[in-house]
Order: structure tokens, then C-alpha cells, then sequence
């Protein structure tokens, strides 16, 4: 019961919320700067180039550059957010790289979720939530307990992310 419990506190950090308040669990890209960000969801195909994506969320598919070039793309075309979604079934873990100097935030989710984005939420107004708040090990032993303690024990910093936590866990 403790990891369902201290997943479901990571997933607060890492999200995309629509209009109807509901949300989708997505995967924290490293080097990407936290933020929360509202726009309407558009296709940037594989985001090899700036679009006219002003004010605008970006999903991009994986493939065909790096992905530090796609968040290129998608700031030189005006877009405040990105997600890039995996094509392949596994997880995407993927980096922006330590010398990205870009400001906006990005996400990355499964190739299922992409093709959910892609095919229910163009056009929509989402918010992409990019906050990868530390974590206080005190903190989640009084909320789930002690039967937290053993996914725990490498956590016991208060300097531990909760990206770092995840990783520990999963």
C-alpha cells in the first residue's frame, strides 16, 4: 500500500490537466525548467522546425532529432509547453541535456498516452504542470505510515526530489 500511496504523490508533480479537471500522469524529461503553463494542445509532428505555435502546448512525437532540438523548436515557434510521447510501448526517459538553456517546460509520456492526446485533446485547453518539489521522507511517513519505511530509506534527505524518489521505487 505504500508505493501506490507515494506514486500517487509524485504524479502531482508531473501532469497534464484538462479543461474538465481532469488529469494524465506524465514523466518528468531532465534539464527541463519547472513550471505550470496553459495553452491549447496542438500537433507539432516530430518538431524539426518552429511551427506558429504561439502561446501554445506542443506534442511532439519522438524520433527523427534530439529532443533538446524539438524544445528548441517549440520555443523559437512561440510555444510555452511541450510533450513529447514516446514510439514505442516502454516509458520515455529522456533529457534535455545539462546545457539546455531553454525556458520552457517539457514532459514526456507513453505512446498510448500521446495517441490519447492526439486523438481526444487537440485543440483543447491544458495545462502542463513541470514541478519537481523535494521530498520530505518525515512528511510521507506520517501521511502513509510506517509501511512507507523500506521505499523510504534512501529518501531520508530533505534534498531527495521527488523524480529521484520515483526512480528509488519503480
Amino acid at each position: 500500500p505504500a508505493v501506490p500511496a507515494l506514486i500517487d504523490v509524485l504524479k502531482h508533480h508531473h501532469k497534464i490537466v484538462f479543461a474538465d479537471d481532469s488529469e494524465m500522469y506524465a514523466s518528468e524529461i531532465l534539464y527541463s525548467p519547472e513550471d505550470s503553463v496553459t495553452g491549447i494542445l496542438v500537433s507539432g509532428g516530430y518538431c524539426e522546425d518552429p511551427g506558429e505555435w504561439s502561446g501554445k502546448i506542443v506534442l511532439c512525437e519522438r524520433g527523427e532529432n534530439y529532443f533538446n532540438a524539438k524544445a528548441e523548436a517549440v520555443e523559437e515557434g512561440g510555444g510555452v509547453g511541450l510533450i513529447i510521447y514516446n514510439n514505442v510501448t516502454t516509458p520515455l526517459i529522456a533529457t534535455l541535456g545539462s546545457s539546455f538553456e531553454g525556458t520552457i517546460p517539457a514532459l514526456a509520456v507513453t505512446i498510448e498516452e500521446g495517441e490519447t492526446l492526439f486523438s481526444q485533446h487537440l485543440n483543447e485547453t491544458v495545462t502542463l504542470v513541470n514541478e519537481d518539489k523535494y521530498f520530505n521522507a518525515d512528511d510521507a511517513l506520517i501521511t502513509m505510515g510506517t509501511t512507507a519505511l523500506p521505499y523510504l530509506i534512501e529518501a531520508l534527505h530533505n534534498d531527495t526530489t521527488y523524480t529521484q524518489i520515483e526512480a528509488i521505487i519503480l
